[in-house]
């Protein structure tokens, strides 16, 4: 087959054979659309960035964009014939006269004062028994909790001098103050660069107990001991215990309110309940009356005999109910007045005896193994 081209004067065979004709002919269709597709993409891609560059946080562009003359399309590889009816020459994309100047942030203002890191702040910190008093200047400890949303607060300082400056990231915190069993908690919010100055307010006051026996006016210091229970309950309804095992004697810091005081003489059932009232900025003296009395108990052959080794008590109420168990030649305990059994169990066999005693006695009890 034969390429004939068109012209004003006629036509013009082309001496080609017919394979060679299509090849030429495609491969000039091919190179057309690259090179137009080459120009669109450049021309697109400069544009782009121009505009885009130009909004970006840190990116300058200092210069303009001209527009040049046209320019003739390249000349085709050679080979190639040069077609009659040629497309519009493309423009080809404006150079840029210029430069791009990338710098960083700038960065944020820092608050006059600041600690060091701008994204953190001091707090200042006292704490006060009442509000009309003087700030508190020694025993204070200071806990400071980070609260975090999803999350239970997390201890993140402890200071234990009566007004500490603590340096914390921004964000929420809960202080705690605490002197003694009395705490007083508060939020707050620590700013980048600030300083903030809380003083925190216990509304407490002081409890001490003395105890005594009733017919003797003195009580042993070392078998006595007492427990404050606040006036919350718990699950089950009991009161729940704030502090346990104490001396008499000693002062107790609590907040104001009212308070269950258990009072135990021995190991035994000399028991007193009372309630006491702590009022803030006061001393609460609370003087506990014990009905009790010592017994201690002795298992011999006959009376007056030498105390048997290796005997188990049991203690039982009149109402039958166990107050007690223990072991031992002569165990000895703190007793409430009224009547009681004993049972001591030596050798595989038990002997029992009653008694009744009365408040401030001290008995021997002697139980017979006969």
């Amino acid at each position: 087959m034969t390429m004939i081209i068109d012209e004003p004067r006629g036509r013009r065979r082309l001496g080609a054979g017919p394979m060679q004709g299509r090849a030429l002919g495609r491969a000039s269709h091919a190179w057309l659309i690259a090179a137009g597709l080459i120009t669109l993409l450049a021309a697109a891609a400069q544009a782009a960035f121009a505009q885009q560059s130009s909004g970006v946080p840190g990116i300058s562009i200092r210069g303009t964009i001209t527009e040049s003359p046209q320019s003739p399309p390249a000349a085709p590889p050679p080979g190639l014939p040069t077609p009659g009816a040629a497309a519009p020459p493309a423009k080809v994309p404006p150079p840029f006269a210029g430069t791009i100047v990338v710098t960083p942030p700038a960065a944020p203002p820092v608050a006059k004062g600041a600690p060091v890191g701008t994204g953190s702040g001091r707090v200042q910190l006292s704490v006060q028994l009442t509000r009309d008093g003087n700030r508190i200047a020694t025993g204070v400890v200071w806990r400071i909790y980070a609260i975090q949303r999803g999350a239970r607060p997390a201890l993140v300082a402890t200071e234990r001098v009566p007004e500490p400056t603590v340096t914390l990231p921004a964000g929420s915190y809960l202080v705690v103050a605490s002197l003694g069993r009395a705490y007083i908690t508060q939020r707050m919010e620590v700013g980048a660069g600030a300083v903030e100055k809380a003083t925190l307010v216990l509304n407490a006051g002081g409890l001490r107990v003395t105890a005594t026996i009733a017919g003797t006016g003195t009580a042993a210091r070392d078998s006595l001991a007492y427990d404050i229970l606040s006036e919350e309950r718990d699950a089950t309804g009991e009161r729940i215990r704030i502090v346990g095992g104490l001396k008499p004697g000693r002062i107790v810091r609590l907040n104001a309110g009212i308070y269950q005081l258990v009072s135990r003489l021995g190991d035994a059932n000399a028991m007193v309940k009372s309630e006491v009232t702590v009022e803030a900025g006061k001393l609460s003296e609370v003087q506990v009356t014990h009905q009790a009395a010592r017994v201690t108990f002795k298992l011999a052959e006959r009376p007056g005999g030498e105390a048997i080794a290796d005997t188990q008590w049991v203690i039982l109420a009149g109402s039958g109910g166990i107050v007690k168990e223990t072991a031992g030649a002569l165990p000895s305990h703190m007793l409430a007045p009224g009547t009681y059994t004993v049972s001591a169990t030596s050798a595989g066999r038990m002997y029992q005896r009653e008694f009744a005693i009365n408040s401030g006695d001290n008995l021997l009890v002697e139980v017979l193994a006969q």
